[in-house]
Formats: C-alpha cells, sequence, structure tokens
C-alpha cells in the first residue's frame, strides 16, 4: 500500500483543497490510500470517505489535536476528540480503538 499519512482538506486552516479534489489527486499521485487528519476535527476525514467510491482506496479518519504537548493526530476516529490535554486527548483516541501518533 503507498499512503500518505498526513492530508488537510478544506476544515483546516492551512489547506483550501475540498474532499472531492484531494481524492483526484490522490489517485492520480499513484496513492492507494490516505489519512484526512484536519487541525481539530474529522470533518475533512469523514467527509472524504463517505465520498470515496473506490474499495480500492482506503481513506483513514483522523485528526490533528493541538494539545499543551504539542500536536498529536489520532487516526481510525469516528468521533471528534473533545479535549486539548495530552493525556486526555490520548485517551480519548484510545477509546475509539484508534491509534494515536506523536507528529514532531
Amino acid at each position: 500500500m503507498i499512503i500518505d499519512f498526513h492530508i488537510h482538506t478544506r476544515y483546516s486552516y492551512d489547506s483550501l483543497m475540498k474532499p472531492e479534489k484531494v481524492l483526484k489527486i490522490a489517485k492520480r499521485r499513484g496513492l492507494t490510500g490516505i489519512v484526512v487528519c484536519d487541525h481539530n476535527t474529522i470533518r475533512g476525514g469523514i467527509e472524504t470517505r463517505k465520498i470515496n467510491s473506490d474499495e480500492n482506496f482506503q481513506v483513514i479518519v483522523g485528526a490533528e489535536i493541538a494539545t499543551d504537548a504539542g500536536d498529536v493526530t489520532g487516526i481510525f476516529l469516528e468521533k471528534e476528540i473533545e479535549a486539548r490535554d495530552f493525556r486526555s486527548v490520548a485517551k480519548e483516541i484510545k477509546k475509539q480503538n484508534g491509534l494515536v501518533i506523536l507528529n514532531h
């Protein structure tokens, strides 16, 4: 599999890309999946996964959460992460059976 683990959509302050465009570009570049991890929200990942009709292309829902210890990414999420302190964010991610990734 060839996956980009750090994609932002228009739901992040640093991207203007619509989910449709993200999918189109990722597939054109030969990726077989992406992790959509917008800043502090799963909205982009949920929307991107919803519009993906290609069963051979995987969209993983994530979020890059700003915490008191720096940014933390959670992947395989289904619900928004409400906490903003590191320990609580990690607990919320794990409660969803997600993976916790320390970005920096």
